[in-house]
């Protein structure tokens, strides 16, 4: 790939390099501000604001621009346009339209690129970390889900101030009822209501996340009693080795075990609950 801008994706890679000069923690200091609107899709009006310093991103994109990949120096993100989009279509062509894809930002950890998975079709993305979120919210992807615990004093506080940012979607996963109370206290000190919270289950990775089954439910009741501050968005399960089973056939084996085993359980469980709560008339009562 020499030069990396030498195809018809220049333009495209252009104005991507630019707006990735937002998440630079290195830019040069802050001298001509411009403002840019940020739309997300099926809302017409801008939900939000951003402010981009013009000479940051001219000094940030020259050592890239027509430059020869071998020229550069590392480490060195490269992106090539034309594949980042065929990758963001292929993702969600070969998916049937049951499936809701969240894609994990950690790997990018640019807003740009989330926001080019949202226009392509997720519904949001993922976090692994408090400070991701609140990157991407910032940046204009209002939808994020973080995918681990927040736990401590200061950080619950950033967490529930980031949910009251005005349009914000942020949902996060709990294992712990002391860790719910604390979350919901944030929550209702910064009057935000309605707060998403879905129960982590352990699958195997015995990393983090509640045993399935019964001891997941007691954590969903637990979340449940908060309300209306927070709501019981669902489960999340992750199992990262996973990942590095290549082989398709394979690959549906391991899922297959515990992962799919304890999902099912702890969902079998949960409906017990639900249907246990519902009131059926009595034929014989009258």
């Amino acid at each position: 790939v020499s030069p990396i801008m030498a195809s018809r994706a220049h333009h495209r890679l252009n104005r991507i390099a630019a707006q990735m000069a937002l998440v630079t923690f290195s830019a040069p200091p802050l001298t001509s501000i411009v403002s840019r609107e940020i739309r997300c899709p099926g809302r017409s009006a801008p939900l939000r604001r951003l402010s981009v310093a013009a000479s940051a991103l001219e000094e940030a994109i020259k050592p890239v621009l027509g430059s020869d990949v071998t020229s550069l120096e590392t480490p060195q993100l490269l992106i090539i346009a034309d594949r980042l989009e065929k990758n963001l279509k292929s993702v969600f062509t070969h998916l049937p339209d049951t499936i809701a894809v969240r894609p994990h930002a950690k790997t990018h950890k640019s807003p740009v690129i989330g926001q080019m998975q949202i226009d392509a079709g997720a519904c949001g993305l993922c976090a692994a970390k408090l400070s991701e979120a609140e990157a991407l919210v910032k940046g204009g992807c209002l939808d994020v889900c973080i995918t681990n615990q927040v736990v401590g004093r200061g950080s619950i506080a950033r967490l529930a101030r980031l949910a009251a940012i005005p349009g914000a979607r942020v949902s996060v996963c709990v294992d712990s009822k002391d860790n719910i109370a604390e979350i919901a206290a944030a929550m209702r000190e910064h009057k935000v209501s309605g707060f998403e919270v879905l129960v982590e289950i352990n699958v195997g990775q015995n990393r983090c996340g509640v045993e399935p089954g019964a001891p997941a439910v007691e954590i969903a009741k637990a979340i449940e009693a908060e309300g209306p501050t927070l709501k019981f968005q669902g489960i999340h399960a992750y199992h990262g080795a996973n990942q590095h089973v290549r082989q398709p056939e394979e690959r549906k084996g391991t899922v297959d075990g515990k992962v799919a085993s304890g999902v099912k359980l702890t969902l079998e469980v949960l409906l017990f609950y639900v249907v246990a709560r519902m009131q059926f008339p009595c034929e014989d009562c009258g």
